[in-house]
């Protein structure tokens, strides 16, 4: 005999049917510039709008990409004698990426410009010596940034009062440098927090995902993206449920304190730890590309995402057949956009702008940029004078900025460390508390 009682829904469940997800299509830069053949452009914008997402091939010529492996190849190879130096032959346990370079645009940068004819402009900066930049602002990368943010109205809803802010542009707010190696630890479900997109949740972007090897989809190490979750009824939950900048205060925390106290969520990477029904339906949406070398994934700001661990059966089978292969690591470069109107976070943080000076913090992005580059345009067009200007910038200001950084990040960590340890107590008890519901459930089958 069953006892009949009164049970809560399961909140899988209350987040509706699952969408259907179409197919992982890759659109080649050919027939999207073919101006006989407008539908795979008109494909292009209605997957976008839907999906939040869109992978093209073709973008980057040739010879870009060979400077991107040379310089990203030097970035690995820093970090292999950073860790030499160290003594030690492994990384640190839940360490997603084997190294990260926070702003590569500005690393390298000097006042050398040589022309290319394939570049997006003809300006005297359309190409440079630090080919992070040369992507970042003046290849046509910017340029599918900028016409996809239009497509879907971005700009429409960019009120701000200043004049010069009155014309549409993209400014890069954050480029990183990511080298993902066999470590199995990956960041869950999450959409960029403020220190890796330093923007009021108001404005839009669009982040620009760009793989520097091939990255086939039984091995892993590429980008899965949850389909739609840009604008899906339950976001917002997610969204909260990670702390994500939509909970953080619009006038910024005071200090390292003040923003442990007051921040909200479980953290940005454990959305399966506190909202394992939320998890699940990523998972069921989920796309994964299979990625060529100079591929581009173009995603809205919005769009949750995670990084794919390697396939760790399939390596150490391989390990077994090649004695001497190399440590497996696939590279990839990201660039954040926004328009010129996103508003810097203010307040306490590591933001390179508002550490040089704090009035920053509040303003735009094409405000910040007046004096120095901090942002630099790279739609519709880059502009000369800020391009020529960063060289100046990373040579007698970013480093004292560093510095500075590095003060805050000391500060932040143990604070962090021990508002992680508390998080991970309180979802302990959640645990155990609902294992003892279902416990009493189970009492009520006879």
């Amino acid at each position: 005999m069953v006892k009949t009682y009164w049970t809560k829904p399961d909140p899988y469940h209350l987040l509706g049917p699952v969408p259907p997800i179409s197919e992982a299509v890759i659109f080649h830069i050919q027939d999207i510039r073919n101006d006989n053949n407008d539908k795979w452009t008109q494909q292009l914008v209605q997957s976008y709008a839907q999906d939040g997402v869109v992978a093209i091939r073709g973008l980057i010529e040739d010879e870009l990409l060979a400077a991107l492996d040379v310089e990203s190849t030097r970035f690995i190879q820093q970090q292999k004698e950073r860790n030499a130096g160290r003594r030690r032959h492994h990384k640190p346990k839940q360490t997603q990426f084997f190294t990260n370079v926070h702003g590569a645009m500005f690393r390298n940068c000097n006042n050398n410009y040589y022309y290319s004819q394939n570049d997006a402009t003809t300006t005297t900066t359309s190409a440079l010596t630090n080919s992070f930049l040369r992507v970042a602002v003046t290849s046509l990368v910017p340029k599918l940034a900028g016409e996809l943010l239009q497509s879907v109205g971005a700009f429409h809803n960019q009120d701000n009062d200043d004049d010069d802010d009155d014309f549409p542009n993209l400014r890069v707010l954050r480029d990183i440098f990511l080298a993902k190696d066999t470590e199995q630890y990956v960041c869950g479900w999450h959409v960029d927090d403020i220190g890796f997109w330093p923007a009021l949740p108001e404005a839009p972007g669009i982040n620009a995902w760009i793989a520097l090897d091939d990255m086939p989809i039984e091995i892993g190490g590429g980008l899965a993206v949850a389909v739609g979750s840009h604008q899906a009824p339950w976001r917002h939950l997610a969204l909260t449920e990670i702390g994500a900048p939509t909970t953080f205060p619009p006038e910024g925390y005071q200090s390292a304190h003040d923003m442990i106290a007051r921040r909200t969520g479980g953290g940005t990477c454990n959305l399966q730890r506190g909202a394992p029904h939320l998890h699940r339906r990523m998972e069921d949406t989920k796309r994964v590309y299979e990625i060529k070398r100079g591929d581009v994934i173009f995603h809205d700001r919005w769009l949750f995402h995670r990084t794919v661990p390697f396939n760790k059966t399939l390596l150490e089978k391989g390990e077994e057949e090649e004695e001497e292969e190399e440590e497996r690591i696939y590279r990839r470069y990201s660039i954040r956009y926004s328009p010129g109107t996103a508003i810097i976070p203010p307040g306490y943080g590591t933001e390179w702008s508002v550490l040089y000076d704090s009035q920053n913090g509040g303003r735009t992005a094409n405000r910040v940029s007046e004096s120095l580059p901090w942002y630099p345009q790279a739609w519709p067009t880059p502009l000369d004078h800020e391009v020529k200007a960063m060289a100046d910038l990373v040579q007698h200001i970013l480093p004292t900025v560093e510095e500075q950084q590095a003060e805050r990040e000391r500060e932040m960590q143990p604070l962090l460390q021990k508002w992680a340890q508390r998080k991970d107590r309180e979802m302990a008890r959640q645990y155990h508390h609902a294992q003892n519901k279902a416990g009493e459930k189970n009492s009520y089958i006879n």
